[in-house]
């Protein structure tokens, strides 16, 4: 905003200077003397000073933030003093400052982008809520819409950087344990892939691959001695952070819980450890069903009337074959049948 002001003043006082050159080359008239011109030929001359100082002043700005090479800033500073103070020079200086503006609103752009990812990067690790992120105004705002984006951007990444640091004890005992929960689950499903009719195939062929044992091996000895370790220190530290007072704006010392993702953290905890020990005990449920009903369906058990079929195509069997000349001992094929029954 600063830069287009002072081109739309340096446009006027051109545009000025102009019909002051204009008019000087005009006749005389009434009284108008020599003295006169050269007064006006003088605050002409300091005007377009004026507007130099200017316009050098905001190029010498810009070079220093865009970090210009020298050889460049020379070659511009031989062509404004080979013009002199003629309004080329101005022209010369207008030029340059659209040509360095751009360059910073496409190196800013650019810039914006790292840095909001950086800014995105903080909001994960330290737990931000989508309230918390949306506070953040600046955030959805386009570059155009201000030219000191870039550097709130900035501002609020260092906050954000310093908020990590003062909390990073806790935020890398969280990210561990999330990193041993995962394993946990990982842990339960591959061990019960195949007990699981519907685990999904990748599982059981996981399963059942060469290196399977030893990866299950080493799941089994991370979470069974880190994972209870990781988390008794996490709530102790959560614990502790919650303890802490917190110095007010105002002088005010409070004592606030320690929120994560809009939550506080150690519900959190408690909800995903019951969570998980209320997965496996449905499983082992299940399972255990599974079980009964299996060795239900193989007791051998049979329908009552399967005998009495099994009973008739035996008497069948032996009428046939007396028709046919052939002796039986009808009395005999039928004790046998009721012996099968």
């Amino acid at each position: 905003a600063v830069l287009a002001r002072m081109e739309e003043s340096a446009l006027a006082l051109k545009a000025e200077n102009d019909k002051l050159a204009s008019d000087l080359a005009a006749p005389s008239v009434g009284g108008d003397t020599e003295a006169s011109r050269n007064a006006a030929l003088k605050d002409l001359k300091k005007s377009r000073m004026e507007q130099l100082k200017g316009l050098g002043e905001a190029i010498g700005k810009l070079w220093s933030e865009l970090d210009v090479p020298n050889d460049e800033r020379a070659a511009f500073t031989a062509r404004v003093k080979a013009t002199g103070i003629r309004p080329e020079s101005g022209e010369i200086g207008e030029a340059e400052v659209r040509r360095l503006r751009a360059v910073k609103a496409e190196r800013q752009s650019a810039e914006l982008g790292r840095v909001r990812e950086a800014v995105v990067h903080h909001w994960e690790v330290c737990g931000y809520s989508d309230d918390q992120r949306d506070k953040f105004l600046e955030f959805k705002k386009d570059a155009s819409e201000d030219e000191n984006i870039l550097a709130k951007h900035q501002s609020y990444l260092k906050q954000l950087k310093a908020e990590f640091e003062k909390k990073k004890p806790v935020l890398m005992l969280i990210q561990k344990y999330n990193q041993l929960s995962k394993s946990r689950l990982e842990l339960f499903q591959r061990e019960n892939a195949d007990a699981d009719a519907s685990a999904p195939n990748k599982l059981k062929e996981r399963r059942n691959s060469a290196n399977n044992a030893l990866e299950i091996s080493k799941l089994t000895a991370a979470v069974g001695k880190d994972l209870p370790r990781v988390l008794a220190k996490l709530v102790a530290a959560v614990k502790a952070t919650e303890a802490s007072p917190v110095t007010l704006q105002d002088g005010r010392q409070v004592r606030r819980p320690f929120m994560y993702r809009g939550e506080r953290y150690l519900a959190v905890l408690d909800r995903q450890e019951k969570e998980f020990k209320k997965m496996k005990e449905e499983h082992r449920a299940g399972r255990e069903k599974r079980k009964i009903e299996r060795r239900a369906s193989g007791t051998g058990i049979m329908n009552p009337n399967h005998g009495a079929q099994r009973m008739g195509e035996a008497v069948a069997a032996a009428s046939s074959a007396s028709a046919g000349g052939v002796t039986m001992n009808v009395k005999a094929r039928l004790m046998s049948a009721k012996r099968r029954a």
